[in-house]
């Protein structure tokens, strides 16, 4: 065999050897740069610091750090925005909610991204249960009678939360719809401002989430009376859900996870999601979770598309009854 014959032999067979498996070693090297977390909120909130707490941890499993990038406005929706027009490759990844993947789409008219199609989900990571919860002044200790009593004075009581178009929003609007009664919605630029107003005796029932209103339960000073979610909650056990007092609508709970450009490619998304789930199911990083008022939720692939599937759904009928439109 002559040189050039043998040379053009070894030629073509690492073309075909490039051509089978140099997408596999390519994936397999990543990453190989620094990866960038976006949240479309402000340092301090609880989707930044379920993040941090999340791109710390994954950080020395992939071998690079995990960088925080906060983009908040436009209803926490310049973050998600920010990652789906960013390159498929892995290096952009989304701290993402309910707010801007199952609620915005229903409350925006341009959005300008479609979280269905423009975002995949590599891993969803916990859930935050809703609590309604009431001045200790209402003469209600529990759902049934505060139903009652809602509707013996239809138009007399208010509720606070969060923000108009919240989760929160949405999901006393659900309720007034499910039970019939008539109360005005007094929407405040965070929990803070809400459950002050409700400890002043201001506004004497609001719905926030575990976190924000549970001191306040364990001091007395606010009655909780439900919470939202399928099935009672680890942190509050006692509480019991809306569900299960004959509200069979009433499961919402908002959520976070992290997501990637539609695009990506799936070795990469399988990689993260590995590294997110076992940095998820460590017993520390739960406790850290429950200091948010989170609990454990870990579902990847089909599982996460098909639980977000039903929670747009389930969202989108609460945003139609409570009518609310953010632009």
């Amino acid at each position: 065999m002559n040189k050039s014959l043998k040379f053009l032999i070894l030629a073509t067979a690492a073309s075909t050897l490039l051509l089978l498996f140099g997408p596999c070693f390519a994936q397999d090297a990543y990453p190989t740069k620094p990866i960038r977390m976006v949240v479309g909120y402000p340092a301090g909130g609880a989707t930044d610091v379920t993040g941090r707490l999340v791109a710390n941890k994954i950080g020395p499993l992939l071998g690079q750090p995990v960088i925080m990038d906060n983009k908040p406005g436009v209803g926490s929706t310049l973050g998600p925005l920010a990652v789906a027009q960013a390159p498929p490759d892995g290096y952009t990844l989304l701290m993402g909610n309910t707010t801007a993947m199952s609620i915005a789409p229903h409350l925006y008219k341009k959005l300008g991204y479609e979280p269905r199609r423009d975002l995949l989900p590599v891993a969803l990571v916990g859930r935050v249960p809703l609590v309604l919860f009431v001045h200790p002044s209402v003469p209600a200790t529990d759902l049934k009678s505060l139903i009652e009593l809602l509707k013996k004075n239809p138009g007399k009581y208010d509720y606070a939360t969060f923000g108009n178009g919240s989760s929160a929003h949405l999901t006393m609007e659900m309720l007034k719809l499910s039970a019939d009664v008539d109360v005005r919605h007094i929407p405040y630029k965070g929990s803070s401002a809400a459950i002050n107003d409700v400890l002043g005796g201001q506004v004497l029932m609001a719905m926030d989430t575990l976190q924000s209103a549970q001191p306040h339960f364990l001091a007395g000073k606010l009655r909780a009376i439900a919470m939202s979610g399928e099935a009672r909650s680890s942190l509050a056990p006692q509480l019991p859900t809306f569900a299960e007092l004959g509200y069979p609508k009433m499961t919402l709970s908002p959520w976070y996870g992290v997501f990637v450009p539609t695009g990506t490619p799936g070795a990469i998304v399988e990689q993260l999601a590995s590294a997110i789930s076992r940095t998820m199911r460590t017993s520390d990083m739960q406790a850290q979770l429950a200091t948010q008022g989170a609990e454990l939720m870990v579902l990847t692939g089909a599982d996460a598309r098909t639980f977000l599937d039903k929670d747009d759904v389930r969202w989108a009928e609460a945003a139609r009854i409570s009518g609310a439109q953010l632009d």
